[in-house]
């Protein structure tokens, strides 16, 4: 690929969907995964790399964000 890296993500976009009825914790999944709270237990990995109880701008520097509706 004469010395560019490969960015799977880029080149093979995907769509994940957390779908569920209200109360069944697609928003605190949300938190979790963005750095707004901070599991009791687990890990949560992004592209092989443990973000559990990293800061939120530090997980939005890896590329996962989230947004809040007004």
């Amino acid at each position: 690929m004469n010395g560019e890296q490969h960015h799977p993500a880029k080149t093979n976009p995907v769509c994940t969907v957390i779908a569920g009825p209200n109360g069944s914790g697609k928003t605190s999944t949300f938190n979790l995964i963005t750095g707004f709270y901070t599991p009791s237990a687990g890990v949560v990995e992004f592209a092989g790399e443990a973000i559990t109880g990293r800061a939120p701008h530090e997980i939005a520097r890896r590329g996962i964000v989230r947004t809040f509706q007004n």
